[in-house]
Protein backbone atom coordinates (compact mmCIF):
# COMPACT_ATOMS: atom_id res chain seq x y z
CA UNK A 1 0.00 0.00 0.00
CA UNK A 2 1.22 3.54 -0.57
CA UNK A 3 0.76 6.03 2.33
CA UNK A 4 -0.90 8.76 2.01
CA UNK A 5 1.18 11.39 3.53
CA UNK A 6 2.10 14.24 1.51
CA UNK A 7 3.36 17.06 4.40
CA UNK A 8 7.25 15.46 6.11
CA UNK A 9 8.99 16.79 8.22
CA UNK A 10 12.30 18.39 6.69
CA UNK A 11 16.69 16.86 7.43
CA UNK A 12 18.99 19.57 7.51
CA UNK A 13 19.42 21.41 4.20
CA UNK A 14 22.33 19.26 3.06
CA UNK A 15 20.19 16.57 3.30
CA UNK A 16 17.54 17.34 1.62
CA UNK A 17 18.48 15.60 -1.90
CA UNK A 18 19.06 12.37 -0.31
CA UNK A 19 15.89 12.68 1.81
CA UNK A 20 13.50 13.66 -1.37
CA UNK A 21 15.70 10.61 -3.32
CA UNK A 22 14.58 8.06 -0.48
CA UNK A 23 10.92 9.38 -0.83
CA UNK A 24 10.77 9.16 -4.44
CA UNK A 25 9.98 5.86 -6.63
CA UNK A 26 11.76 6.01 -9.70
CA UNK A 27 9.81 3.72 -12.18
CA UNK A 28 11.46 4.20 -15.23
CA UNK A 29 14.34 6.24 -16.40
CA UNK A 30 12.00 9.54 -17.12
CA UNK A 31 11.41 9.83 -13.60
CA UNK A 32 15.05 9.46 -12.44
CA UNK A 33 16.08 11.57 -14.98
CA UNK A 34 13.66 14.50 -14.25
CA UNK A 35 14.43 13.66 -10.51
CA UNK A 36 18.01 14.78 -11.46
CA UNK A 37 17.26 17.95 -13.31
CA UNK A 38 14.94 19.26 -10.50
CA UNK A 39 18.26 18.38 -7.65
CA UNK A 40 21.80 18.74 -10.35
CA UNK A 41 22.94 21.13 -12.63
CA UNK A 42 24.61 18.52 -14.80
CA UNK A 43 22.20 15.92 -15.55
CA UNK A 44 23.56 14.92 -18.87
CA UNK A 45 24.55 11.18 -17.47
CA UNK A 46 22.08 10.71 -15.52
CA UNK A 47 20.55 7.95 -17.71
CA UNK A 48 23.08 5.67 -17.72
CA UNK A 49 23.44 5.87 -13.79
CA UNK A 50 19.80 4.60 -13.45
CA UNK A 51 20.64 1.46 -12.92
CA UNK A 52 22.88 2.27 -10.03
CA UNK A 53 20.38 5.07 -8.82
CA UNK A 54 17.83 2.22 -8.15
CA UNK A 55 20.24 -0.22 -6.20
CA UNK A 56 21.84 2.20 -4.36
CA UNK A 57 17.77 3.85 -3.32
CA UNK A 58 17.01 -0.03 -2.60
CA UNK A 59 20.11 -0.52 -0.39
CA UNK A 60 19.56 2.53 1.36
CA UNK A 61 15.83 1.73 1.85
CA UNK A 62 16.68 -1.60 3.26
CA UNK A 63 19.21 0.50 6.24
CA UNK A 64 15.95 2.67 6.80
CA UNK A 65 14.39 -0.12 7.96
CA UNK A 66 17.45 -1.09 10.52
CA UNK A 67 16.90 2.55 11.56
CA UNK A 68 14.01 1.96 12.68
CA UNK A 69 14.23 -1.51 14.50
CA UNK A 70 14.46 -4.26 11.73
CA UNK A 71 17.50 -6.91 11.97
CA UNK A 72 20.98 -5.54 10.35
CA UNK A 73 20.89 -6.45 6.76
CA UNK A 74 23.88 -7.41 5.28
CA UNK A 75 23.27 -7.60 1.41
CA UNK A 76 21.89 -3.72 1.71
CA UNK A 77 25.41 -3.42 3.81
CA UNK A 78 27.13 -5.30 0.26
CA UNK A 79 25.19 -3.65 -2.17
CA UNK A 80 26.49 0.25 -0.79
CA UNK A 81 30.02 -1.02 -0.55
CA UNK A 82 29.86 -2.28 -4.37
CA UNK A 83 28.27 1.19 -5.26
CA UNK A 84 31.29 3.30 -2.74
CA UNK A 85 33.69 0.66 -5.01
CA UNK A 86 32.21 1.55 -8.51
CA UNK A 87 32.00 5.36 -7.78
CA UNK A 88 35.35 5.60 -6.15
CA UNK A 89 34.46 7.42 -2.37
CA UNK A 90 37.03 7.23 -0.82
CA UNK A 91 38.49 10.70 1.83
CA UNK A 92 40.76 13.88 0.54
CA UNK A 93 42.90 15.72 2.48
CA UNK A 94 42.03 19.11 2.14
CA UNK A 95 45.34 22.06 2.17
CA UNK A 96 44.04 22.95 5.76
CA UNK A 97 44.87 19.34 7.27
CA UNK A 98 40.86 18.39 7.28
CA UNK A 99 39.31 15.96 5.27
CA UNK A 100 36.10 15.45 3.12
CA UNK A 101 34.76 12.80 1.29
CA UNK A 102 34.98 12.87 -3.09
CA UNK A 103 33.88 10.67 -5.55
CA UNK A 104 33.95 10.54 -9.29
CA UNK A 105 30.87 12.62 -10.50
CA UNK A 106 27.16 12.17 -11.43
CA UNK A 107 24.37 12.34 -8.76
CA UNK A 108 24.57 8.53 -7.54
CA UNK A 109 28.52 9.35 -6.48
CA UNK A 110 27.07 13.13 -5.10
CA UNK A 111 24.23 11.09 -3.06
CA UNK A 112 27.14 8.05 -2.26
CA UNK A 113 29.34 10.88 -0.40
CA UNK A 114 25.64 12.35 1.37
CA UNK A 115 25.14 9.17 2.41
CA UNK A 116 28.10 8.63 3.90
CA UNK A 117 29.05 12.04 5.21
CA UNK A 118 24.99 11.42 7.69
CA UNK A 119 26.48 7.97 8.81
CA UNK A 120 29.43 9.79 9.92
CA UNK A 121 27.73 12.62 11.70
CA UNK A 122 25.15 10.75 12.88
CA UNK A 123 22.27 11.73 11.09
CA UNK A 124 21.75 8.67 9.05
CA UNK A 125 20.29 7.20 12.01
CA UNK A 126 17.11 9.14 11.63
CA UNK A 127 16.44 8.21 8.19
CA UNK A 128 13.93 5.44 8.70
CA UNK A 129 10.83 3.53 6.80
CA UNK A 130 7.52 3.78 8.31
CA UNK A 131 7.16 0.59 10.70
CA UNK A 132 3.17 0.15 9.52
CA UNK A 133 3.55 -3.05 7.25
CA UNK A 134 0.85 -0.99 4.77
CA UNK A 135 3.17 1.69 4.46
CA UNK A 136 6.48 2.38 1.96
CA UNK A 137 7.32 6.01 3.26
CA UNK A 138 10.92 7.21 4.09
CA UNK A 139 11.01 9.74 6.50
CA UNK A 140 13.16 11.94 8.67
CA UNK A 141 12.82 11.47 12.52
CA UNK A 142 12.91 15.59 14.06
CA UNK A 143 12.00 14.17 17.19
CA UNK A 144 14.34 14.95 19.76
CA UNK A 145 15.34 11.53 20.94
CA UNK A 146 15.62 10.29 17.30
CA UNK A 147 12.62 7.27 18.37
CA UNK A 148 9.95 8.18 15.68
CA UNK A 149 8.06 5.04 14.55
CA UNK A 150 5.82 5.98 11.91
CA UNK A 151 5.86 8.50 8.86
CA UNK A 152 2.89 10.06 10.20
CA UNK A 153 1.23 8.89 13.56
CA UNK A 154 -2.27 10.77 12.35
CA UNK A 155 -2.65 7.95 9.57
CA UNK A 156 0.19 5.37 10.22
CA UNK A 157 0.87 5.61 13.74
CA UNK A 158 -3.06 5.80 14.36
CA UNK A 159 -3.55 2.57 11.76
CA UNK A 160 -1.13 0.85 14.29
CA UNK A 161 -2.70 1.59 17.12
CA UNK A 162 -6.24 1.01 16.48
CA UNK A 163 -4.62 -2.64 15.22
CA UNK A 164 -3.30 -3.28 18.46
CA UNK A 165 -6.41 -2.01 19.86
CA UNK A 166 -8.68 -4.47 18.27
CA UNK A 167 -6.11 -7.35 18.74
CA UNK A 168 -6.25 -6.60 22.51
CA UNK A 169 -10.12 -6.48 22.24
CA UNK A 170 -11.20 -9.71 20.48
Amino acid sequence: GECLVTRRSSPPPQYAALDDFLWRNFDDRVAWTTWVAQWYTTAAAAGRDYKAATELQGALRALEYVNNGAEPNAAADTRLDALIGRYSVRPRVRADGSSQLAASSGPVADLLVTVLTAMNDGSWKRFKRCRDQTCTASFYDVSKSATRAWCSMGLCGARAKMRRYRGNTS
